[in-house]
């Protein structure tokens, strides 16, 4: 116990995580880049998931479901987010989607019940874009959410316009063309790497899943006449995209089966991007992985299932060719890339940076 003349050292800020926590390597980027930004500030998420294991930082810590009324004493409300921090970071991709008939968006209406909780509390939204809408309701209801809190950076120019007005709303490029140059700098193999998405799972592309899973057959089985191995990749377990995987492992011969490989994210961010970076060509059906694949100069085709990484795509100019889920068409087509330029990929990286400005501007008081 210190004596009354001790130096009572400053206590360290203390900032709520809300985010997407179900074991999804972008979300689990963008979490492992916020944390390791700020070592000096103590970051806590409430998660099903022990995402102690995920983010290895002693600045993190994650509050499991079903241990909070263990922590905290019995006035604090069950609901963690309730509890009060020194802020609350927003950090997420496609976050403010209109669902189900009520136009319902769990991320506003978070928001709504923190704010009026402690209004005092600084609330930044970092790495979003915005939609799909339904209506025109949904999009007041984010503009009104955008309108008290501290900052919002938007991660495409499509999602900016709609809300441009309100000052405190910026636009920079996604938050993982940051994550450095040493992330440029593999030696690629002899394969030929896809990353697999679960259509029957997703309603609105439900009626796509033939044509999809033909096309990717399509190039597998290109691939190995050609002599490569094929990786497939599942970003998210969670989200099937491993059962989609191993569906289209089911269709291939027992002779090409050892040429293709599954590898599914679970945790293991290192060893996923290890795995990911070394490919000599890639095939993108996740969002990120389109991402990844450009920042690591990897000959990259988009296969695209939202308009979200159209926008993107628009955003950086990419002159090569953009398959969409949703219109497929000749299979066989043949299909150019484009590499971005090292410079230029530098510069995204630079520029994603604009995603933290509020919470840099905030911690500098």
């Amino acid at each position: 116990m210190r004596g009354r003349g001790a130096k009572t050292e400053s206590r360290r800020r203390r900032i709520l995580i809300y985010g997407y926590n179900r074991v999804n390597l972008g979300d689990d980027l963008f979490f492992k880049i916020l944390v390791e930004r700020y070592p000096d500030v103590d970051f806590y998420m409430m998660a099903e998931v022990d995402y102690e294991k995920i983010i290895v930082r002693p600045n993190f810590y994650c509050i499991r479901r079903n241990r909070i009324n263990k922590i905290f004493s019995s006035h604090i409300p069950y609901q963690f987010y309730f509890y009060r921090f020194d802020a609350v970071v927003c950090i997420g991709g496609s976050i403010f989607m209109e669902a189900g008939e009520s136009g319902s968006c769990n991320f506003v209406r978070f928001l709504l019940k923190y704010k009026r909780r402690f209004p005092g509390v600084p609330i930044h939204i970092i790495g979003s874009n915005y939609g799909p809408e339904r209506t025109s309701a949904f999009r007041e209801s984010v503009r009104g959410v955008f309108a008290f809190v501290d900052s919002v950076c938007l991660r495409d120019r499509y999602s900016y316009a709609l809300f441009k007005e309100n000052s405190r709303v910026a636009c920079a490029p996604d938050v993982i063309f940051q994550l450095g140059a040493e992330h440029r700098t593999r030696k690629s193999e002899n394969v030929v790497g896809i990353s697999v998405i679960d259509l029957p799972s997703r309603a609105q592309l439900q009626e796509h899943t033939e044509q999809y899973e033909a096309f990717l057959m399509h190039h597998i089985e290109r691939s190995i006449v050609a002599g490569k191995r094929v990786r497939l990749f599942s970003f998210c377990d969670y989200e099937r995209d491993n059962e989609a995987c191993n569906r289209l492992l089911a269709k291939v011969c027992d002779e090409w089966r050892e040429r293709i490989e599954v590898v599914s994210y679970k945790g293991d961010i290192d060893g996923f991007l290890e795995s990911f970076s070394r490919v000599e060509l890639l095939l993108a059906s996740r969002f990120h992985a389109v991402v990844l694949g450009l920042m690591y100069r990897i000959p990259t085709i988009p296969v695209v299932y939202s308009d979200k990484t159209i926008h993107i795509l628009n955003d950086i100019e990419y002159g090569g060719d953009i398959v969409d889920i949703r219109n497929i068409g000749d299979l066989s087509r043949e299909l150019k890339t484009e590499l971005l330029e090292e410079d230029f990929v530098k510069r995204l990286g630079l520029s994603a940076q604009i995603h933290f400005c509020g919470v840099d501007t905030m911690l500098s008081d």
